[in-house]
């Protein structure tokens, strides 16, 4: 299933379907059970006669992705299959695709830029950076090789000057050293002990004198543990 939705505007989405199932060179029994099957378990049943180039972008990305699993594959490659729609569509679409893989019956290669959904959707998880694979493991692997205790966020006023995070960042890399990253005005520091981490910080917010609006602790999320890896700063 490609990014980009791939479908036959000028065709409905049941003679999507029927047409990619005969490209396929499908039996006309078994093109017809698959239709009548993938219409109804990908929520289709509304707008099953309505040319595609008129349906909602949750809509196309629903038959973009029955279009590529009509002819019943082992193998199915799906790149960013969510982008640009709505959460429900997004969460069915989600949803369905965990189902596929639970069943046994698809082995899926997933690449994707949403983090989230890589966690919930991947048994096993491919970190590529610039070309290179710099991690790999299950999600829960991954946490324990690099995310190993909790995340504290420090997010400060966006008003803030620059030589006073500057002043704070190097007040707090004497407590978190290489552990310490920043994205704008969101300080975030790797800690095996989050009490005694919020209590540094703390003081080293106001001997700095600087203004936070929030200071938390949450366990990493895979999108963390990426960020950890790779850095925060905008690339190209």
């Amino acid at each position: 299933m490609p990014q980009e939705v791939v479908i036959w505007d000028n065709l409905t989405i049941i003679e999507n379907l029927i047409y990619s199932a005969r490209l396929q060179n499908m039996p006309a029994d078994k093109t017809r059970s698959r239709t009548d099957y993938l219409i109804e378990a990908l929520n289709l049943e509304k707008e099953t006669h309505t040319l595609a180039r008129n349906l909602s972008g949750g809509y196309k990305r629903r038959l973009n992705l029955a279009l590529s699993i009509i002819h019943d594959p082992t193998l199915l490659f799906l790149d960013e299959p969510t982008p640009g729609i709505d959460a429900q569509s997004r969460r069915f679409l989600m949803d369905y695709i965990r189902d596929l893989s639970d069943s046994n019956n698809y082995a899926i290669v997933l690449t994707d830029h949403y983090l989230d959904e890589a966690e919930k959707l991947s048994d096993y998880v491919v970190i590529i950076d610039d070309g290179t694979v710099i991690a790999e493991g299950t999600v829960p692997q991954l946490k324990r090789m690099y995310g190993k205790g909790s995340l504290l966020n420090i997010e400060l006023e966006e008003a803030t000057p620059e030589p006073s995070i500057s002043a704070l960042q190097q007040e707090l890399t004497k407590q978190f050293h290489k552990e310490l990253t920043r994205s704008d005005h969101t300080l975030t520091c790797l800690t095996e002990d989050p009490v005694q981490s919020i209590q540094f910080a703390l003081n080293a917010i106001r001997q700095t004198d600087v203004q936070a609006v929030n200071v938390s602790v949450k366990e990493p999320t895979l999108e963390d543990i990426f960020l950890l890896l790779t850095g925060k700063e905008i690339r190209e």
